[in-house]
């Protein structure tokens, strides 16, 4: 599928349940990509978002079960909850401008490895787990690449929505005494 140059956005469920969309070369004007947009592409294999791609709306990619490649440019600003729910990424960097992320963009998807740009101001990483910058909250731990033990840090005070989500492997929470909510 090739869209025309000039489309900025790709609204809500836009191209929901394409099935047979295996390649997408997307606009060069691209802004933003709506909730749902190309939820159960099933066969959507590979997506390189343009630049311009500011906005990945809640659920944008959910279910695109054959998706294992992704590039998110750096001036990405906000990636939707659950916005790469059930897809086959193994691994995913969290761009340089990205401000937004309100919980779990990976639900169901066995993601291993969670990176963020080293220039990225919003965010970390700490031993494979997503935090905010200040390590205040929990956005996610991936889901296939924990370990059996997960020891919050000293300064959580916050674990988001299913932060936990599918960790199967974890037996063992260790949480700390200055936490204040579990959402």
């Amino acid at each position: 599928l090739k869209l025309s140059k000039n489309i900025t956005h790709i609204r809500r469920s836009a191209i929901h349940g394409c099935q047979s969309l295996e390649t997408l070369i997307m606009p060069s004007a691209l802004q933003e990509i709506g909730i749902s947009a190309f939820q159960m592409c099933i066969k959507l294999n590979n997506v390189v978002l343009p630049d311009t791609c500011t906005v990945i709306e809640e659920q944008a990619f959910m279910m695109c079960s054959s998706l294992s490649n992704i590039r998110v440019p750096d001036t990405n600003e906000f990636i939707g909850a659950r916005a790469f729910m059930s897809t086959a990424l193994k691994t995913f960097e969290i761009p340089r401008d990205t401000e937004i992320i309100p919980y779990n963009p990976f639900v169901t998807c066995y993601i291993e490895t969670i990176t963020v740009d080293k220039d990225n101001n919003h965010f970390a990483v700490v031993d494979n787990a997503l935090y905010n910058k200040d390590i205040t909250k929990l956005i996610t731990l991936p889901a296939g690449g924990v370990t059996n033990v997960y020891t919050a840090p000293s300064t959580l005070k916050t674990i988001e929505s299913y932060a936990f989500a599918d960790t199967v492997k974890i037996n063992n929470f260790v949480l700390n005494e200055g936490l204040q909510s579990i959402n």
